[in-house]
């Protein structure tokens, strides 16, 4: 890595530049010797979770300049990262937004506890092992609960949650 190069101290606030170029210039280290292969799982079945494919991805993600760093849909595309890539995951929506109001308010330990069992008995039922949200058994007419505990009907007529908050009925 060693110091940054001129092109790149260019784009440099003027104060930190000066800083930087009356620091002392380093030399950048080959990456085999700053990450050797001592430090990377051995290699099993699949070539691409090899010591040079790590250092690879590293060089590409270890650089000072981000106009010139790997994006993350190229980080994620890399040969040493692909292996565990999934499509599902990666392009999953937002998780929901969290309801602060409830902080606010007043509870004692026995209400909270009671919350907050209530909140993870919820979300088990309405996601899997791995935190992916399930599709729930409506009727035939694609009809979903909405935020309000009313239903709706989605243009899929399928059964896909819409970002249901829990009630908790005022505790």
């Amino acid at each position: 890595m060693g110091t940054p190069g001129r092109d790149f101290m260019q784009k440099l606030q003027a104060t930190v530049r000066s800083y930087v170029e009356n620091r002392p210039r380093h030399p950048g280290l080959p990456f085999e010797i700053l990450f050797s292969d001592s430090i990377f799982p051995k290699p099993a079945t699949n070539n691409a979770l090899c010591p040079a494919q790590a250092r690879d991805l590293l060089s590409k993600m270890l650089v000072i300049d981000p106009e010139k760093r790997i994006s993350v849909d190229e980080a994620l595309k890399h040969p040493y990262v692909y292996v565990w890539f999934d499509e599902a995951e990666v392009y999953a929506p937002p998780p929901e937004q969290y309801n602060h109001s409830i902080d606010s308010r007043d509870h004692t330990v026995e209400q909270w506890k009671e919350l907050i069992f209530k909140e993870i008995m919820q979300y088990e039922q309405t996601h899997d092992e791995y935190g992916v949200k399930k599709s729930l058994n409506c009727t035939s007419s694609g009809a979903v609960p909405s935020s309000s505990s009313s239903f709706q009907n989605n243009e899929h007529g399928d059964c896909s949650t819409t970002g249901n908050t829990l009630v908790t009925n005022g505790l």
